[in-house]
Parts: structure tokens; sequence; C-alpha cells
């Protein structure tokens, strides 16, 4: 019986899409990552803002590099050991400002597999995923948008939300700190219940102009399928995506004897929206944060920082 959460070999895909210039980046950044890799890291530098492609590099290296640093020898990553991984980031970023510009930002999904747990964080819209195959999806992230906070204020409906004229507004992104201003914070969560089979995702939203929720739980969930097929599958509906559209996923092979104990938890809040127009293409804004839901922790980075067959077979067939 294994010690700790041991997965598959990952698999990632990074595109251009339709757009003249790539702002996602991913840590690490291979299509193949080394199979005992645990720290995955996918970040989308905002395209209204200048320098989104600096952004998100920067932010993507640093916090895989901090994070696969610190757990090298085994040690399970905190949230207090995120949030310094974060503040690391955000010095990075600051220190860029000289040649990248004040204005450029990025989002954030992270993911680390511990020995019992899994740490997950995100800042933006990117997403990330839990899918269990027999399940569906029991875990997502909640967008910070614009319309998922007019949705989950009962200001319109879900319906409403999928062609709303601002579906690419944000309301949280990483930008270098300006004076007197405080840290954005980042939705830390830390996962107990996984079960083998279990595929965790992370994505831009070039991937969900393409891909709605139900098309990744299937595509994930087919026995025959291999991880590989089922990642270049997803890749070749995405490639001409009206974005970048950047993907990592990586399957639990098998736990620690201890979490085969825990029951399966249906009250983790998979409640935000697939809030994006297939069709549209789209330029991110980025407005003033708003109150969200307390249901995960929320890390900011410290404020002392330098100012500077089914559906698989018939998508199968198309590609």
């Amino acid at each position: 019986m294994c010690n700790r959460i041991e997965t598959y070999q990952p698999y990632s895909f990074s595109q251009l899409g339709q757009r003249e210039s790539q702002q996602d980046s991913r840590f690490p950044d291979y299509d193949t990552p080394q199979e005992q890799c645990r720290t995955f890291v996918v970040c989308d530098g905002v395209g209204g803002e200048a320098c989104g492609e600096i952004a998100s590099r920067i932010v993507a290296d640093t916090l895989g590099k901090y994070i696969s640093r610190f757990t090298d020898d085994g040690s399970d990553l905190t949230k207090e050991r995120f949030g310094h991984a974060l503040n690391e980031a955000a010095k990075a970023l600051n220190e860029a400002v000289d040649y990248g510009s004040p204005h450029m930002s990025t989002t954030i999904t992270a993911l680390h597999f511990n020995n019992s747990n899994v740490i997950v964080a995100h800042m933006g819209d990117s997403r990330i995923y839990q899918v269990r195959p027999g399940i569906g999806i029991i875990y997502r992230s909640n967008d910070h948008s614009l319309v998922n906070s007019l949705v989950h204020s009962g200001n319109i409906t879900p319906q409403e939300a999928i062609n709303h004229p601002k579906s690419n507004y944000i309301t949280r992104c990483m930008s270098p700190l300006q004076p007197g201003a405080y840290p954005t914070p980042a939705d830390v969560l830390t996962i107990t219940d996984i079960e083998p089979g279990d595929c965790f995702v992370l994505c831009t939203d070039g991937v969900l102009h393409c891909i709605n929720d139900e098309q990744l739980a299937e595509i994930l969930s087919q026995p025959e399928a291999t991880d590989k097929e089922a990642c270049s599958l997803i890749a070749g509906l995405s490639a001409n995506s009206s974005d970048n559209n950047t993907a990592i996923m990586v399957r639990v092979k098998s736990i620690p004897e201890q979490l085969e104990t825990i029951e399966i938890n249906s009250g983790q809040d998979t409640s935000a929206i697939d809030s994006r127009d297939p069709a549209e293409s789209c330029t991110t804004t980025i407005i003033s944060p708003e109150s969200q839901a307390d249901t995960v922790t929320e890390i900011a980075p410290e404020q002392e920082i330098p100012k500077r067959k089914g559906l698989f077979g018939w998508l199968k067939n198309m590609f």
C-alpha cells in the first residue's frame, strides 16, 4: 500500500488559438511533464492589459519552482506555505515592472499533490476541475468574474449569463502592487475527497470557449480512452478557440490507506457557472474585486512587496 497519493503520467497542451500572441503560461512547460511531478500551474495573462505574457510567465514559473523546491523532500504544502509562494510571485512581478508594465496582470490556477490531500488555488477565471468517472465533476473552482457574481447574487439567471455582454470581465487577478493598494487574495482549498481514477484539470478560459462541463466530464470518464487520447481530444476541440488555450490534466493512480475510509463528500461547491459564449472572441477586462462567498480560505501575498462512445466516440471520429 502506498503511503502517499500517486498519479499517472500527466499530459498538457498550450495552443495559440485565434490570437496573434501567446499569453498563457504553464508549469511545468511541457506537453508531457515528468511523471513524478506533483506541482502544476496554469496562468492566463490578461489580454486587455500590456505585457500579459510577461505576467503569466513570471507568476507560473515563480509559483511552480517555489512550491516544488519546498516539497522536494516530501514535505506537504500547507495553505500558509502557499501564501509564501504567492508572495514570492508578487515580488517577482513587481520587480519586473521595469521591463514589463505596471498594468500587466494574470490569472492563476495551481494544484499540488500532498501525501494525503490536494491543495488547489485560483485567482480569476481560469479553472480547476476534479472529475470522478461514473460520478462527474465533484469539484470546480468558482470563477472570479462579474457575471458569476451577478448569478450568485440573483441579479441574473445562469441562462442569462451564457451570452452576457460582460462575460469577459474578471474581478480578481494578480498585478504589480500599486502604492496604497491591498494584495489580491487567491482562493485556496484543501481537498481530501480523493479516489483512484479521479482526474484533475487546470485550464484557461480559451478551453472553456469550446468545451462545456458536461463534455469535459464525458471525455475524462471514458474507460476506453487513455489519458493521452483524452488530452489530445480536448486539444483538438480547443485548437480554433477565439483565445489562447492551455490545459494540464493529471489522474490519480492510488491513494494512502487512510484515505480509503473517507466518505465521498458531495457537498463541495460546484455551483460556479459556465458563463462564456463559445462563439465570442473576447478580451478580458479587470474590474474592482467584489465580496465572495466564504467557501474556501482566501490567501493574499504580504503587503510588504517591493514597489516595483457516446459523446467521446462521436468526438473522436471527428478528429
